[in-house]
C-alpha cells in the first residue's frame, strides 16, 4: 500500500539526494592556494578537492554503496594519500569536469576549484551517468513513478515564510514540473500520500540527518507498483537550521524545491550548468531546455489536453507573445503564476471566462474565482460533459462522428483529448457554434494568413478577432 506516516517518524530509504549550502572537506588557506595543481602537487588544497571528488562518487565511499545499491565509483581506487595529487586523482578529476560541462584538463585550476565551492546537491554525480556530454541528452534519468497521478500533502511549514509564500514556493515548483510533463500533483490532507514536503532539523529519522552545512535532501522514486513504494520514495525534507526566501536571494525555497522535486520525479544531475538539475545551486526558478528533455524522457511529451497549451497561449494573447516570443518556459510560468488567476484563455478546448458565462450555477459558485472554475473543469465538468469551449462540446463532438462514438462510447474526457490532440487538426467540428473547415473556407483572407488546412490557426483568428468582426463561426 501507499506510504503513510508522520512528522519525524519515518523509516529509511537508501537512495537520497542532498543539496549541501558549502563544500564539505578539509578548506585550504589563501595562503594554500595556487592558480593549478598538477599530478605530483600535494597539499591541503589536494586533499579538500579529494574529500569533495570521494563525497559525490568519484572515488570509493562506503557511505554512498549503503544509500545507493549498485554504485560504482568513477575511479576505482583512491590516489596513495588524500593530500596526494596522482593518477587516481587526474583521472577523477578529468571524470569530474566532464560530468560537469568544463574544459577538460586533468588539473586543478581555477574553473574547477571555484565551481567546487559553490552550494550543490550531494547526490553522486556519475549515478547512472555515462559520460554524456552537455546538451540535448545531457540530462540524467534514475528512476519514475508507475502513475502519473501523484498526491502530496505537507508535514508543517517553516518560521522564516508565511504559510502561504513557503506552500505556494513548492506548489509552483510542482506545478512548472507538471506543466512539462504528463504528470499531475493533488494535495490531500490525509490518507495514502506519494510525497510528503516538510522542515526537519539535525537527526529527523530517516537515516540521513542533516549536517550543518545541508540545506535539503529529497528522494527518488521506488515502487515495484502503484501502490507500493519505499516510505521515503519522493519525499523532500528542507534543513530549517537555514533562513529561507523566496526572493532569489540565498536560499531560495522557489529554485531549491525545483530542484528537489526533479529528483522526486526521477531525475538525477545533468552537466548541463545553465539546467535546474546541474549538481552545483544556479538559482534556476525556470525549467532550461535540458530539464525538458529529461522529465519528457521519463514520462512522455506533455500537452495539458484539459487546460494549457503553451503555443494557444502565446497565439490567444498577444502581449505574452511580444513579451516571450516562442519560449514555452516563460509562457507556462507565466500562466502558473499570473494567467490562470487573471482568467486568460490557454488550451483550445477551454476558456474559463466563456465556461463560467456559458453555466449560472457555477458563475453563482465560482464569481471570478478563475482557478477555482478551472478546478471544476478537470474535476468535474468535463466528465459532465459541460461545454469549456465555444469550439468544443464532447457530447456535440461525439453524437456527429460515429467512429469516435463507436470508440469513445460516453467517455466525454476522451472524446475531448482526441479533438485536441487530433480532431482539431484533422478539421472536425467540435461545436455547434465553430466549424474549422467552414471557417477557413469562409473566409478567403485567414486561410491565406494561416493556410487553408491550418484549422489550429483559423481557431485562434476567430477567437481573437473574428468574432468581434461578427464573422461566423458555423454555417
Amino acid at each position: 500500500m501507499r506510504k503513510v506516516h508522520t512528522l519525524r517518524s519515518i523509516q529509511t530509504l537508501l537512495r537520497s539526494v542532498v543539496l549541501l549550502g558549502t563544500l564539505g572537506g578539509a578548506a585550504a588557506s589563501a595562503a594554500d592556494l595556487v592558480p593549478e595543481a598538477r599530478k605530483g602537487a600535494q597539499g591541503p588544497q589536494v586533499e579538500a578537492a579529494f574529500r569533495h571528488l570521494q563525497a559525490h562518487g568519484y572515488f570509493p565511499n562506503a557511505e554512498l554503496a549503503r544509500k545507493y545499491p549498485g554504485f560504482r565509483p568513477a575511479v576505482a581506487r583512491e590516489p596513495a594519500r588524500p593530500d596526494l595529487f596522482d593518477d587516481a586523482m587526474e583521472a577523477a578529476l578529468k571524470r569530474f569536469q566532464e560530468a560537469q560541462g568544463l574544459r577538460v584538463t586533468g588539473a586543478l585550476d581555477a574553473a574547477t576549484r571555484g565551481l567546487m565551492q559553490r552550494s550543490r546537491c550531494d547526490s553522486p554525480d556519475l549515478y547512472g551517468f555515462n559520460a554524456r556530454t552537455a546538451g540535448l541528452a545531457s540530462f540524467v534519468a534514475v528512476s519514475s513513478w508507475p502513475q502519473t497521478n501523484l498526491s502530496f500533502a505537507f508535514l508543517n511549514g517553516t518560521p522564516d515564510l508565511s504559510a502561504n509564500d513557503s506552500r505556494n514556493a513548492v506548489i509552483g515548483a510542482l506545478q512548472r514540473w507538471q506543466a512539462a510533463a504528463p504528470v499531475a500533483f493533488t494535495e490531500v490532507g490525509s490518507g495514502p500520500v506519494d510525497l510528503y514536503v516538510s522542515w526537519q532539523y539535525g537527526d529527523h529519522g530517516d537515516g540521513n540527518p542533516f549536517a550543518a552545512s545541508t540545506l535539503a535532501h529529497a528522494y527518488y522514486p521506488s515502487c515495484s507498483n502503484a501502490y507500493s513504494c519505499a516510505a521515503l520514495a519522493g519525499d523532500v525534507h528542507f534543513n530549517d537550521g537555514f533562513g529561507w526566501t523566496v526572493n532569489g536571494t540565498n536560499y531560495d525555497l522557489r529554485s531549491t524545491a525545483l530542484h528537489e522535486l526533479g529528483h522526486s520525479l526521477g531525475l538525477g544531475h545533468s552537466p548541463d550548468a545553465g539546467a535546474v538539475m546541474y549538481a552545483y545551486y544556479n538559482g534556476k526558478i525556470d525549467l532550461q531546455p535540458d530539464d525538458l528533455n529529461g522529465i519528457q524522457s521519463l514520462y512522455g511529451v506533455f500537452r495539458d489536453t484539459r487546460t494549457f497549451d503553451a503555443g494557444f497561449y502565446l497565439a490567444l494573447n498577444g502581449d505574452l507573445s511580444a513579451a516571450f516570443g516562442s519560449n514555452v518556459g516563460a509562457a507556462s510560468r507565466h500562466w502558473i503564476d499570473a494567467g490562470r488567476t487573471e482568467g486568460r484563455s490557454a488550451s483550445p478546448a477551454f476558456q474559463v471566462k466563456e465556461y463560467l458565462a456559458r453555466y449560472g450555477d457555477l458563475q453563482a459558485a465560482f464569481g471570478t474565482n478563475y482557478p477555482a472554475a478551472l478546478a471544476h473543469w478537470t474535476q468535474n465538468g468535463i466528465t459532465e460533459g459541460r461545454q469549456g469551449s465555444p469550439a468544443f462540446s464532447a457530447p456535440y463532438y461525439l453524437s456527429l462522428h460515429a467512429d469516435l462514438r463507436n470508440a469513445f462510447g460516453n467517455n466525454y474526457r476522451a472524446a475531448m483529448e482526441h479533438w485536441v490532440n487530433a480532431g482539431l487538426n484533422e478539421g472536425r467540428r467540435g461545436s455547434p457554434e465553430f466549424d474549422p473547415q467552414y471557417y477557413l473556407q469562409a473566409n478567403p483572407d485567414v486561410a491565406a494568413a494561416y493556410g487553408a488546412t491550418n484549422y489550429r490557426g483559423g481557431l485562434t483568428h476567430w477567437l481573437t478577432a473574428g468574432r468581434a468582426e461578427g464573422r461566423r463561426g458555423a454555417p
